[in-house]
């Protein structure tokens, strides 16, 4: 745990990671948070990355943070970046259980806007508040929650679930190919979070089977 009105620099990364459905592992927070605030973490400039990173987690929560980058210059940059792979290199699809990140505060993350093309560049798509992706294509989300979060002042999106960003339309898993069920992520959960002024997309999912998005307030989208 994080003590309460710590600040911390650069990228918290978090691999390889497991609990269990009993007890899992959980990065938060302790002390008087309602006095000295949560445990901050400030990606000072950081870009490539995020400034919580988490691969290869499994039965893993991430609660009680307030996440933000102090630059204001736009760049590659997410406050949470979830990312699934498999390690082996062979063809497997590996699953990932029980991720939860909740009741965070991210916010002044200064992607790339990209207003003179409405933000439809991959490079922007992909900068923003919480992303959650495969970056080889072999791996996926079962009961990946993010809820009761405050997501504020960022940019391109607020919210998004990608397969792999990189491919081109024609080389992604359709979701009326017959493979769609072996690569898709199952019972995501988005829900109770508060998205505001965000450059573009409050919430963007992409790649789910089923789940549920329910209870978000946003307000103050596409202000870019």
């Amino acid at each position: 745990a994080f003590r309460a009105g710590s600040k911390f620099s650069g990228s918290l990364r978090l691999v390889n990671i497991t609990g269990t459905a009993d007890k899992p592992i959980v990065f938060t927070s302790y002390g008087d948070v309602a006095t000295l605030g949560k445990p901050k973490f400030n990606g000072g400039g950081l870009v490539g990355s995020a400034v919580v990173y988490i691969e290869n987690c499994q039965y893993l929560t991430v609660e009680n943070m307030e996440i933000y980058d102090e630059t204001i210059v736009e760049g590659d940059r997410r406050g949470v970046l979830v990312n699934a792979t498999n390690p082996s290199g062979n063809d497997d699809i590996v699953t990932y259980v029980g991720l939860t990140l909740q009741n965070l505060y991210v916010h002044d993350i200064h992607g790339i806007v990209n207003a003179e093309n409405k933000g439809l560049s991959l490079a922007s798509k992909i900068t923003g508040g919480v992303h959650a992706w495969t970056s080889d294509g072999k791996g996926r989300f079962d009961r990946l929650t993010i809820r009761a979060n405050k997501i504020e002042n960022v940019e391109n999106v607020g919210i998004a679930t990608w397969y792999t960003p990189t491919l081109k339309a024609s080389e992604k898993i359709s979701p009326y190919s017959a493979e769609f069920e072996r690569y898709a992520y199952t019972n995501v959960t988005i829900a109770d979070n508060e998205i505001c002024y965000v450059g573009k997309n409050a919430i963007f999912a992409r790649h789910l089977l089923g789940g549920k998005i329910s209870g978000n307030t946003m307000y103050e989208t596409a202000i870019k």
